[in-house]
């Protein structure tokens, strides 16, 4: 009977411990069954051949499996047996595949590729000697969160390659839903429609701030009403902390309504630095401005909601070691 270009030749053995049923039933299917079991069985069998035949020698084929060669040899002729086919065709002490062999070698070899894969990705998983971190993050949290941690994660695991993707709320969570990050690190607020594993990080504050030449009275306490006097400078309206601005002013009655609107945050404080208007950024952003005298923060009767750094991850898909790791670096 042949399987896939294969003479296969059923033990009656495996034949005798499964039910007459099964097999009148599904003759196919009980092929199906032998095959597998044979394949399991033998599967360092068609690993020596594999070798064998990549190499042209069973001595180097020993070498590189770690075992004898007479072991190697033996496993050939297993295989060879339980096919019921030669796989090389000997003359002395030089050999080459039978016309079946190759036909046999051309499986093996895409089969023994897909192992070597799933063993690579397995280890990159389970292992710091050999992993991979797959995370992304948004402007805010790699600017001031992400990036000495990233630092300190690749001096301690350097054979830990390090996959990294920047973007906004929107575009990370969609990443993270496809399986395309492990982890991504959002901040609040976080789209409803996604089903996450949230781990709370740290929070941050968002405050107004102005150039220190910019003609506004800086004793003033002022309400969000109140700044909508003045050119005000934001993220464009696809970011998601402009909902906690848009809240912020609607509660003291007032639209939010820039007069420039940026890409991110960076744009934004560039343009308050110019002195084009105020600008509400997370407070991070704004200290070194503020402490050099370039910036000044105002002082208004409220300020925008805080906003949370999670760790996001789906719930059902167990993340790797390496990420592990680098989770724990946030305690």
């Amino acid at each position: 009977m042949q399987i896939s270009g294969f003479i296969c030749r059923i033990n009656t053995t495996y034949a005798q411990r499964l039910p007459a049923a099964g097999l009148i039933a599904s003759r196919t299917r009980g092929i199906r069954i032998f095959r597998v079991i044979s394949m399991v069985s033998n599967l360092e069998y068609y690993r020596s051949f594999f070798w064998v035949a990549t190499l042209h020698s069973f001595t180097q084929a020993a070498d590189l499996l770690y075992v004898s060669q007479s072991a190697v040899s033996q496993s050939v002729r297993k295989l060879e047996n339980e096919l019921g086919c030669e796989l090389f065709e000997r003359s002395g002490r030089s050999f080459r595949l039978t016309p079946e062999g190759e036909n046999l070698f051309r499986y093996v070899r895409r089969a023994v590729e897909e192992l070597e894969s799933g063993e690579t990705l397995v280890s990159r998983r389970t292992s710091l000697a050999a992993g991979e971190l797959q995370i992304g993050a948004t402007e805010t949290s790699i600017r001031y969160f992400l990036g000495p941690k990233l630092r300190e994660f690749h001096d301690a695991n350097p054979s830990v390659r390090i996959s990294f993707r920047g973007a906004t709320t929107a575009e990370l969570c969609r990443l993270l839903q496809e399986g395309s990050l492990e982890i991504a690190f959002l901040f609040t607020p976080v789209p409803s429609q996604f089903d996450f594993h949230l781990k709370k990080l740290t929070e941050i504050r968002d405050i107004p701030v102005v150039s220190s030449s910019f003609p506004i009275d800086r004793n003033k306490v002022y309400t969000p009403l109140q700044l909508t006097d003045y050119p005000l400078i934001s993220v464009t309206q696809d970011n998601s902390v402009r909902s906690i601005f848009d809240d912020w002013f609607h509660k003291d009655g007032a639209m939010f309504l820039p007069d420039y609107t940026v890409k991110n945050m960076n744009l934004v404080l560039s343009l308050v630095e110019n002195g084009l208007g105020i600008g509400i950024v997370p407070e991070p952003y704004a200290l070194p401005g503020i402490e050099n005298g370039r910036l000044v923060r105002l002082t208004t009767t409220s300020l925008p909601a805080k906003r949370t750094l999670y760790a996001a991850s789906l719930p059902a898909v167990p993340i790797s070691v390496a990420a592990k790791a680098f989770l724990s670096m946030f305690r």
